[in-house]
């Protein structure tokens, strides 16, 4: 039975995945505002704010890709010796660790939602920014989506 859930964001170097996790964290980080990302880090998430605040989950925070650390996931996963129910993650498009997280997340059972951050500046949501206001309008768009994505999760599971 699935009862655990990665996220992925895929794509290609300084497209914006991991500001995407960092601004996901500061609206629904349960505690204050990150200032700094570290791998491996668990938050506590209210994904339901503002109107259910206290739903909360524990999210284990991958910030870097395991190829761009050079660290498999499976490693990261071990030395907190359980697994958590929601991993973000961001990971490199077609990185050399993609296959062994793949493998990993399904190995032990998650439900896997990937995001792709195209290299490309286009409107839609999940492509690369110009300028800042765009990079503005597109995270919260972006943030919103993952975090409706993990209320039906969880609300899935009920």
């Amino acid at each position: 039975m699935i009862k655990n859930l990665a996220i992925i964001i895929l794509g290609d170097q300084n497209v914006g995945k991991t500001t995407t996790i960092r601004r996901f964290l500061d609206i629904y980080h349960t505690h204050k505002k990150v200032t700094v990302l570290k791998k491996g880090m668990r938050y506590g998430l209210s994904p339901f704010t503002p109107n259910f605040d206290m739903v909360k989950i524990d999210a284990y925070i991958l910030p870097s890709s395991p190829t761009e650390s050079g660290i498999a996931l499976s490693d990261s996963i071990k030395v907190i010796g359980w697994n958590p129910h929601l991993i973000l993650m961001a990971e490199q498009d077609r990185g050399k660790e993609y296959a062994n997280s793949i493998n990993f997340l399904r190995n032990e059972n998650y439900h896997i939602k990937e995001f792709h951050v195209k290299n490309i500046e286009e409107l839609q949501i999940w492509s690369r920014w110009k300028y800042s206001a765009e990079m503005n309008t597109k995270l919260h768009y972006r943030v919103e989506e993952i975090a409706e994505y993990i209320r039906g999760f969880i609300l899935s599971k009920i």
